[in-house]
């Protein structure tokens, strides 16, 4: 096994005015944090997505006619990345390393909402017995249709009734008022 060696580096002074003490960053000789990261979306894709294959490149391809095609781009992005961080670079760079796991996170992130959406409006084309809803035939829309309109002309004549008798109402009072009566 490769042996890891590790060493502080801090992209800002220790002793900051306002009392933060800077953002500790890991300097590696090999790659493990790259292939731990990798593996997360790994794992995402298979778990959410069923991929299939050997490696990131080849569960991609597996899924990728279900993805956008901006998330499919930033997957094979990620993935050439992952790709030329196992070949060894002396003095490999920190900011490299987060920013690979920057990349990560938000993809991750696009993953797991683009699976919920999509179970999301799985969900609203399924009727109540489960089975995909069917569009309503031509004389059940006739149908729905006329008895919207009845719906509607008893609403308007209702809501003309009320009015009328809250306008009677209304002028009783203030004939009551006038005359003592109230």
């Amino acid at each position: 096994m490769a042996e890891v060696k590790w060493a502080y580096v801090s992209p800002l002074p220790r002793n900051q005015p306002d009392g933060n003490l800077g953002i500790a960053a890991l300097k590696m000789d090999s790659n493990p944090l790259f292939a731990k990261y990798a593996q997360h979306i790994e794992m995402l894709l298979i778990q959410r997505f069923a991929a299939r294959g050997a490696d990131l490149n080849a569960r991609i391809d597996s899924v990728a006619h279900e993805l956008p095609e901006d998330l499919n781009a930033q997957l094979r992005e990620l993935a050439l990345a992952h790709h030329n961080a196992r070949v060894p670079v002396k003095g490999e760079q920190a900011e490299d390393i987060a920013d690979f796991a920057f990349r990560c996170g938000q993809i991750a992130e696009r993953l797991e909402n683009f699976r919920k959406t999509q179970a999301a409006e799985n969900l609203i084309f399924v009727g109540p017995d489960g089975k995909p809803a069917a569009d309503p035939e031509k004389t059940d829309l006739d149908t729905l249709s006329l008895f919207l309109a009845a719906r509607d002309r008893f609403l308007r004549q209702t809501a003309d009734l009320s009015l009328k008798i809250l306008v009677i109402a209304a002028a009783l009072l203030i004939l009551g008022f006038l005359l003592g009566l109230i």
